[in-house]
């Protein structure tokens, strides 16, 4: 984990490590892999997400395919949660996620997750340092190329101080 973040941090600024953290999250998270889904751009708040259109990415009829599409918003927000979060005091754990689909999307559909200084201090730290645990919901836009409304997600995480982590 130390060495994801030590990338993603690099990534903010560099071609060749936004291209390496890309190639490394495909090997250490093999679902993903055949879906392509691909970082574009990693800022201080914000991460965007690129959903290619190919073959492993569509449904029968030729479009994106929902799970495709509900991946892309789980990827969007945990990525854009792992660059705001340090993974040494918090676990991040996908608790549900519930997607409205909008159009059928016949091109590649990108999401970005923000996350403002603000949002993240008043939300999910200082409600952390009190209670050690927090569910929280975000809400993620997809988009074609031509900046169509693809669907909208709801993602909710457990995120939880490792000290609160009970194992059997």
């Amino acid at each position: 984990m130390k060495l994801i973040q030590s990338i993603l941090l690099k990534a903010k600024t560099s071609p060749f490590y936004l291209w390496l953290l890309n190639h490394l999250l495909w090997r250490l998270i093999p679902f993903n892999r055949s879906h392509k889904v691909r970082i574009v751009s990693v800022k201080e708040t914000q991460v965007s997400i690129l959903l290619p259109y190919k073959r492993s990415n569509l449904n029968h009829l030729k479009g994106m395919h929902a799970c495709a599409l509900a991946t892309l918003c789980e990827y969007a927000c945990g990525i854009g949660l792992m660059t705001r979060l340090d993974p040494k005091q918090y676990r991040i754990i996908l608790k549900g996620i519930t997607l409205d689909y909008h159009a059928q999307a016949k091109t590649d559909v990108s999401a970005t997750f923000v996350l403002d200084e603000q949002s993240l201090e008043q939300e999910v730290l200082v409600p952390l340092h009190q209670n050690g645990v927090i569910v929280k919901t975000y809400h993620i836009n997809a988009y074609d190329t031509s900046n169509k409304l693809i669907c909208t997600g709801e993602i909710t995480w457990q995120l939880k101080s490792w000290n609160k982590v009970k194992t059997a």
